[in-house]
């Protein structure tokens, strides 16, 4: 394995609770589900799965076989002992995991009714610790560094990129909650990125405005950004790079099951296949199977494949748009 990537991010464990009896209230994520108390509902299923976006990461470029660290945080609970066992069997070198007695391993419980929108309750821990201290400590020789979760604190995430450019790395990152930054110094972040990945919401808010994949990516890269992919579980991708533009439907026809996961390994798998220097179409295929693979069952570890058999992925190229 010649090449070798740092991700830093949040791991913890995700929780599906399946009921009829979650009422639906109203339009939209926010109105799914309300209780009231004092209440008892019976779940039809739960299921308890390794989740976090700089885990789900991890794990799919320690699949590709590249040389995998991972920089994140757990609880001393017994959640953050099975996830130091999980990292372990996945193969990704752990010297640069914390452990924090402080706080607890993070948690995200979603409850769906029969397949209506989510209402997700997030916990975020352990990944609260991670700051410039731990950064510092970090390995000084990588690849490439992928953001999986920007840091609440800007001296943090500017202490990331710093830590790549010193190492002569590559820097992807998959900004969400980007509503905690001011646009304008989040986006000078960004140009120093070589792939930003970016789901259309995201980049609706960091812009300013609702916008279709291509006109976020086209204002993406007017902005100064020099490679990204704005996606989402609707229409697609769309990629921009080196003045062309790319722009992708989604992958097979399998119906969604769970999105969660999804936007963290397309983002990851994304990254392997630049690092194993595939093309852009190479890449945004992969990205887009191993999406398409983690939506069709509940559980994102089970679905990241190691060698995924690619269908052809019609994808429209337009050279030059931005010239």
């Amino acid at each position: 394995m010649n090449s070798s990537v740092l991700v830093f991010g949040s791991s913890g464990f995700d929780i599906f609770a399946v009921s009829k009896n979650f009422r639906g209230q109203g339009e939209g994520v926010e109105q799914t589900v309300r209780f009231n108390h004092p209440s008892q509902i019976w779940l039809d299923n739960a299921i308890s799965e390794p989740g976090g976006a700089a885990l789900l990461s991890a794990i799919t470029f320690a699949r590709q076989e590249i040389d995998t660290h991972l920089l994140t945080a757990i609880g001393t609970d017994a959640l953050g002992k099975a996830l130091k066992k999980i990292i372990a069997e996945e193969h990704i070198q752990h010297d640069e995991i914390y452990e924090t007695s402080s706080h607890g391993s993070d948690i995200h419980i979603h409850l769906t009714s029969s397949g209506r929108d989510q209402t997700t309750l997030h916990y975020t821990g352990a990944f609260l610790s991670l700051g410039k201290k731990e950064i510092h400590n970090s390995p000084t020789q990588f690849n490439w560094l992928h953001i999986a979760d920007i840091p609440t604190e800007k001296k943090t995430l500017q202490t990331l990129i710093t830590l790549a450019q010193k190492a002569n790395a590559r820097i992807s990152i998959n900004p969400r909650y980007v509503h905690t930054y001011h646009s304008s110094w989040l986006i000078k972040m960004l140009q120093q990125c070589d792939w930003v990945f970016i789901n259309r919401d995201e980049a609706s808010l960091l812009l300013g405005g609702y916008f279709s994949l291509r006109e976020a990516a086209e204002k993406l890269q007017a902005s100064g950004i020099s490679g990204g992919v704005v996606y989402d579980n609707i229409d697609g991708s769309a990629t921009f790079y080196a003045n062309n533009l790319y722009e992708a439907g989604l992958y097979g026809t399998s119906k969604m099951l769970e999105p969660s996961g999804s936007e963290a390994v397309f983002a990851a798998a994304f990254t392997a296949a630049s690092l194993q220097e595939k093309t852009i179409e190479e890449r945004i295929t992969t990205a887009s199977a191993q999406a398409a693979s983690v939506k069709s069952i509940v559980g994102a570890r089970a679905a990241i494949l190691q060698k995924p058999a690619l269908r052809t992925l019609k994808i429209i190229e337009t050279k030059g748009y931005a010239q």
